[in-house]
């Protein structure tokens, strides 16, 4: 909570401000996050949560310039996993000039809050 996080550029490499991964949990709230782009096949996040991992709250963030400002998914889930992004993630947070705010890959069902 409350870091300020910033990307510097990166040639063929997609990275992520705040990753919960392989079982974690996490409450993300009150960070200021940006610059997280890509210029690669991958997507860069702001936050990213896979593999099982759990983000049980996320609010007060600012998230601005980012490809994708919170992502879920679940394409690299082990039998078992539950990954798992609050639902306040797209109304509690504030965007600013990402490509996509929230993006959801759940059991092969694919949405995207676009902004």
């Amino acid at each position: 909570s409350n870091n300020t996080i910033i990307c510097g550029e990166y040639s063929n490499a997609a990275g992520n401000g705040i990753q919960v991964d392989y079982g974690a949990t996490a409450v993300v709230n009150g960070n200021t996050i940006t610059g997280y782009t890509s210029d690669t096949e991958w997507s860069a996040t702001g936050i990213l949560v896979l593999r099982g991992g759990k983000i049980t709250k996320i609010k007060d963030n600012e998230i601005s310039y980012c490809q994708i400002a919170i992502c879920l998914t679940t394409d690299y889930d082990a039998e078992g996993d539950n990954t798992f992004l609050a639902e306040e993630a797209e109304t509690a947070n504030t965007f600013e000039n990402c490509l996509t705010n929230v993006y959801r890959s759940e059991n092969s069902s694919e949405t995207a809050d676009e902004s």
